[in-house]
């Protein structure tokens, strides 16, 4: 998701990264979000090493919209055996 954010005296669009977990009774937590200027794979690498040094572990799904920023941030720092690709579409 993409946000206007006033960034060096201008207004510019930012990625909104969000990261969502689901206990073992269902119920979903926001684990994090951070905002960054793009979904590249390094602002997707350090997010993820974020929630990592916070105590996120034991991560058995990730679902995402197959984008590559997040597919090469998630490279290395978490099984990509259990990646899910669904589509995404956004009405607002």
């Amino acid at each position: 998701m993409y946000e206007k954010v006033r960034h060096g005296g201008s207004v510019v669009d930012c990625a909104v990264l969000t990261a969502v977990g689901v206990r073992g009774d269902g119920k979903r937590s926001v684990l994090g979000v951070s905002v960054s200027l793009s979904e590249a794979e390094v602002h997707w690498r350090e997010f993820i090493e974020s929630l990592q040094e916070r105590g996120m572990h034991g991560v058995r799904a990730v679902t995402s919209d197959d984008h590559k920023g997040l597919k090469g941030g998630a490279s290395g720092k978490i099984d990509r055996s259990y990646v899910e690709q669904v589509p995404v579409s956004s009405s607002v």
